[in-house]
């Protein structure tokens, strides 16, 4: 037995998910009552099963007066009558459902009979509506700033709030959209950077909210933005062939790594990458737009090893693999012939969800995520790689105090946790020492949930068999963050913590993650003990979605203390192709010059020449995101 609490007027879907495959057909019996507590409805429950005609599941204890008892019972031939003082709902395929109102706290139980030899009788008390059945709204208006001022930098915005029963909590609005998190305690505040908006006229308001489910809108307060310094968003680069993922060398220069296993050079100012590739693989899978070159990383001992690590789908055999490559003597290519293959999966490739995130953490170890290539029960199973985090010794070899290694086992002992479905970013926050996942969520868009998982040695984050919370086992690891797909697609970029100076210092600490389908960034901030206290749209700064942002696909912090950023050009939704490039957002301050930037291609040959230029990279600081 489920239930949904304060569950809104009009069509609403229930669904329910199998453990394991049925032979047969399944039942959803679905029962809507109104009066029951909207924000903690659950009193006691209690089941049993038998034998006897008699079916009883035993005493319980209600805490509340005005329960609703509900009862559902099954039989292996036909539950026949219910009990006492319960009345019948559903008999439907010999099954039936009961209910009952009482009016005292005390001890009950739900009887019935049926006429086989093997059955279940459950009980779920709820509790009665706390509020009597309140229905007035609470009242709420914004303190300030006063209307029509003139606001920059960070704004301290407050609200004051009244409810006849109790204010729940105030949602503070920008422009109509929900800004940070709601506020439940007085006095109700929001920390509002105005710098991420344009200059101009926006409103401000707040929506105040009771334990009944009332909420009321304040009036609207109208301020005036007006800050000489801003971020920008500009292009850097162009002419990729789907590129992945960026990596930046010790000396500055740029990585950027092209799905089908081109790694390109790009010095500073990061706009034209040199002739000669750092990395061209041969051997790289190509099925779909899903295979080929994820990630790379370098190792921490990269300035006098020159060694790093690339994870990838090979071509033969078509299986993921991860793989050690060297460095040349001056950073400026690879050696030849270098490649020690650490890990392969023992499967053939599917044509997508590989993961394929690597990050080194502060224990020296080599930390890999595994996607469940469309194979949803791997995820769960520790004999399959697939749907995992995997920790692993530079050299290919498997600590032995990873949590599920058995030895000569049927585990995989690489793996350090799993229930993943598609966790192709992560990040080690060296500062913490915390990894930080971000896992796609499923293909279900009224259900389906994007999560920032906190990898933790031996959790499991519960998919395929949970996808939001615990689902009441305490064997699942909640997400540390997630958001709903809301009827639509999403697919989740994870991204890295900030310790840059290049912003402003409220930006610290932020998490900074991207939705590769929605076309934006948004970043989480978080309380001294790690839980998250606040979400941010940051690119576009009113979270509007699909905008013209990129289709994004990485996301980091370089070495100016700027966002850098990897549009990859695709559409997976769609299927269609448009430019790749390298984007960055910086923060710029008052009135500074315009920048420009020129190149030529070719830049010297015989006469007549046909010279292509280009003005990439050229940026005026004072232009409006």
């Amino acid at each position: 037995m489920f239930y949904a609490k304060n569950v809104a007027g009009g069509a609403n879907t229930v669904t329910a998910t199998f453990a394991t495959a049925i032979s047969s057909f399944g039942l959803l019996y679905i029962h809507e009552y109104s009066g029951i507590d909207k924000v903690d409805p659950l009193d006691v429950t209690k089941s049993a099963t038998g034998t006897a005609s008699a079916m009883t599941t035993g005493t319980v204890a209600t805490t509340n007066a005005s329960d609703l008892l509900f009862g559902a019972g099954a039989s292996r031939g036909k539950v026949t009558q219910p009990g006492a003082g319960f009345t019948a709902r559903s008999s439907a395929f010999g099954n039936m459902t009961m209910d009952r109102n009482v009016t005292v706290a005390g001890s009950y139980a739900a009887t019935a009979t049926q006429n086989s030899n093997a059955w279940v009788l459950q009980l779920v008390a709820f509790k009665a509506s706390s509020t009597g059945g309140d229905s007035t709204a609470p009242s709420v208006s914004i303190t300030a700033p006063q209307a029509n001022t003139q606001v920059s930098d960070i704004v301290t915005v407050t609200a004051n709030a009244t409810d006849d029963v109790g204010v729940a909590g105030v949602q503070f609005l920008v422009d109509n959209v929900d800004s940070g998190l709601e506020d439940t305690t007085a006095p109700y505040g929001l920390s509002w950077d105005t710098r991420t908006l344009a200059n101009g006229t926006h409103t401000l308001t707040a929506r105040a909210r009771d334990a009944a489910g009332n909420t009321s809108l304040s009036a609207p307060v109208p301020v005036t933005v007006n800050n000489t310094n801003r971020f920008q968003n500009e292009v850097l680069a162009t002419g990729f062939n789907l590129p992945t993922n960026i990596e930046f060398l010790p000396d500055g220069r740029m990585l950027v790594v092209e799905l089908q296993g081109t790694i390109k050079i790009l010095p500073p100012p990061y706009t034209q990458p040199d002739p000669t590739p750092f990395l061209q693989l041969t051997n790289v899978g190509a099925f779909g737009v899903q295979q080929g070159l994820f990630d790379i990383v370098l190792d921490p001992d990269f300035v006098t090893n020159h060694f790093y690590y690339l994870f990838y789908t090979a071509a033969t055999p078509n299986r993921d693999r991860l793989s050690r490559f060297t460095a040349n003597a001056t950073n400026t290519g690879t050696v030849a012939g270098s490649e020690v293959v650490l890990y392969q999966d023992p499967l053939d490739a599917s044509d997508e969800h590989h993961g394929g995130a690597l990050n080194f953490g502060n224990d020296g170890k080599l930390y890999f995520t595994t996607g469940e290539h469309f194979d949803a029960p791997s995820a769960q199973s520790l004999s399959s790689p697939r749907g995992k985090i995997h920790r692993i010794n530079k050299d290919g070899t498997i600590p032995t105090d990873n949590p599920f290694y058995d030895g000569a086992g049927p585990n995989v002992d690489s793996i350090w946790a799993l229930g993943l479905r598609n966790p192709f970013r992560a990040y080690y926050d060296a500062p913490s020492g915390k990894l930080y996942v971000g896992d796609v969520g499923g293909n279900d868009y009224r259900t389906a949930q994007e999560e920032v998982d906190l990898g933790a040695r031996g959790a499991n984050y519960g998919w395929p068999n949970c996808e939001l919370g615990t689902c009441g086992s305490p064997s699942y690891t909640p997400a540390l963050y997630a958001y709903a797909h809301n009827g639509r697609d999403a697919a989740i970029t994870g991204g890295f913590v900030y310790h840059g100076t290049q912003f402003p210092s409220s930006y610290q600490g932020s998490y900074f993650f991207a939705d590769y389908t929605q076309n934006w960034i948004r970043r989480l901030t978080f309380d001294a003990n790690g839980n998250v206290n606040g979400v941010f749209n940051f690119e576009p700064a009113d979270g509007t979605v699909d905008g013209p942002y990129g289709d994004i696909v990485y996301l980091t912090e370089g070495p100016d203390g700027a966002i850098y950023y990897v549009d990859l050009g695709y559409s997976d939704v769609g299927g269609t192709f448009g430019v790749s490039k390298i984007r960055r957002i910086r923060y710029v301050q008052s009135n500074q010059p315009p920048v420009a930037v020129a190149s030529a291609n070719p830049d010297a040959g015989p006469r007549p020449l046909t010279v292509s230029f280009s003005s990439a990279g050229s940026s005026d600081p004072r232009a409006s995101r």
